[in-house]
């Protein structure tokens, strides 16, 4: 398994969590999703690798959220 963590500085509250966990587990390769709202980062485990692009464009799909930095 792969851990991914990524910076979204519009996660707000939690229908902004929801909005994006939703839309994250909607894939297959995602395992298991941590949300920290003060940092404003998402830890993703994933079964197989998604790439940095493919993680930023399936974020953009739940709102108006970008991918600022992925670790």
């Amino acid at each position: 398994m792969k851990s991914k963590i990524l910076t979204i500085p519009a996660i707000k509250c939690n229908s902004c969590v929801e909005k994006i966990t939703n839309v994250l587990y909607s894939f297959p390769e995602v395992e298991e999703i941590s949300v920290d709202l003060d940092e404003k980062t998402v830890e993703v485990i994933l079964s197989t690798d998604i790439s940095d692009n493919e993680l930023k464009g399936i974020i953009k799909s739940a709102g108006s959220y970008e991918v600022t930095e992925i670790k």
